[in-house]
């Protein structure tokens, strides 16, 4: 859903997105896939990312969040290895399970993959 992109960066934007995912997080059959962060952000760095990240592990969980890409569009602005190390470094205090949830476990889950 378009709608829950960022689109901007600001602190107001970023209370309203934050507002509005929470919401659907309380849905418990909704899932969260954190990518295409650099579609609003050209110039990210990881702590540019990491509240957008953190905050949409923290609205719908570690269970019901997953890290994805939107390639080919973000290789515009990054590389896929960069994109991933930046989740990586973010999420770096998550627990391994954790981190096996966000970077595959959650999506072969919920996409059904083997």
């Amino acid at each position: 859903m378009s709608a829950l992109m960022p689109r901007r960066r600001d602190d107001e934007y970023f209370r309203q997105w934050r507002e509005a995912i929470g919401l659907l997080g309380d849905v418990p059959s909704t899932v969260m896939k954190i990518s295409g962060l650099a579609m609003g952000d050209h110039e990210w760095t990881v702590d540019s990312l990491r509240p957008w990240v953190l905050a949409s592990i923290d609205a719908f969980g570690v269970d019901r969040s997953f890290f994805g890409t939107n390639w080919p569009v973000d290789r515009i602005h990054s590389s896929y290895g960069d994109v991933l190390d930046a989740y990586a470094e973010i999420v770096s205090d998550f627990s391994d399970a954790e981190q096996r949830s966000l970077f595959s476990g959650n999506a072969k889950r919920v996409f059904g993959l083997v």
